[in-house]
């Protein structure tokens, strides 16, 4: 199951006209806002157990710190290729 395995799904109307499409969408609204403004749990489920997990936490850490690294060189070398390719601007803030 995902992160967000309860939100799937597609809820379909048909009207006879606007007038009560516009009506029943006002009433659709209401009603998924509560489920928009009230995340699924999995998510701080799945986070509790590997950061309450030491060898679990680890592993994340170390993942964490390999993709960290990742964006931090890929940043580096789409400036170095900006400024090579002479691209007008100041691009230190891809850097910094």
């Amino acid at each position: 199951m995902g992160m967000y395995g309860e939100r799937i799904g597609a809820l379909h109307f048909i009207c006879q006209d606007s007038d009560t499409a516009a009506k029943l969408l006002s009433q659709v609204k209401l009603i998924v806002r509560a489920s928009y403004s009230s995340p699924p749990l999995h998510g701080a489920l799945v986070a509790a157990r590997i950061l309450g997990d030491p060898a679990l936490r680890e592993s994340w850490t170390t993942e964490l710190r390999q993709v960290s690294e990742r964006i931090i060189a890929m940043r580096s070398a789409l400036r170095g290729e900006l400024e090579k390719l002479g691209c007008p601007g100041d691009w230190s803030h891809i850097t910094s």
